[in-house]
């Protein structure tokens, strides 16, 4: 083989190398990106939901049953999921409907923003969920209040006001399906088991908190890699 081609032959060679090598790196960066989205949260160590109700917590607690408490960012597109593994969970033919709690969604916003805001499918949603009751907080003050700092978190109390349950019911963000927290919330909704210290992350966007404005769109509504319109 002359000289000149075999040049031609390594070159080729070399090239289809590092292609192939660099093919590989963007295929391992592109599946630790998604990997990394898909179960990150905005829950830090000193970040701690209540044990108990809170004393000056605008939130009415029921008397006579259960409350759950969901939180949730209107633009949030990871909370479709949640929303859809607890209406699963809540319209269960295993849950008694005794047995069912009084469901406050708290529809989060920052200081600023107006109904319109969170007019969204997935706060339509959540109104329809059984035994629910939308409540608008302005700049994250009965998330604080709660301890929950992002969407798509669930907190379950007795009629006492002691927490039973607090996380999240999805596997990751945005995906459904049989979760720890699912499976150890529908257990407490069928008073299998008794409510208990653990908490469970909760996969999605972080809540608007206070001092955060509706004009800031890359402190709340930024979160999101497709934040809803």
């Amino acid at each position: 083989m002359p000289a000149q081609s075999k040049v031609k032959l390594g070159a080729m060679h070399v090239a289809w190398t590092t292609a192939i090598v660099c093919w590989s790196l963007g295929v391992v960066g592109l599946f630790w990106w998604i990997t990394n989205y898909e179960f990150s949260n905005y829950e830090k160590p000193e970040d701690s939901a209540v044990t108990h109700w809170p004393g000056d917590a605008a939130l009415q607690l029921s008397s006579d049953r259960p409350t759950l408490v969901f939180f949730m960012h209107p633009k949030c597109p990871c909370t479709r999921a949640s929303l859809r593994e607890l209406r699963r969970l809540l319209e269960a033919s295993t849950v008694n409907d005794a047995d069912l709690p009084d469901v406050i969604v708290v529809v989060n916003q920052p200081q600023g923003a107006d109904a319109a805001w969170r007019d969204t499918d997935t706060v339509r949603d959540a109104a329809l969920l059984p035994r629910a009751t939308l409540f608008a907080e302005i700049g994250g003050q009965e998330s604080t209040r709660f301890g929950a700092v992002t969407s798509g978190g669930v907190m379950l109390f007795d009629t006492a006001g002691k927490r039973l349950f607090a996380g999240g019911i999805t596997t990751s963000r945005g995906h459904e399906g049989d979760s720890a927290g699912g499976v150890m919330l529908r257990q407490l909704l069928k008073n299998e088991i008794p409510g208990g210290p653990t908490t469970f992350p909760t996969f999605g966007c972080k809540l608007c908190v206070r001092g955060e404005s509706a004009d800031a769109e890359s402190d709340c509504t930024g979160n999101c890699v497709a934040p809803l319109p």
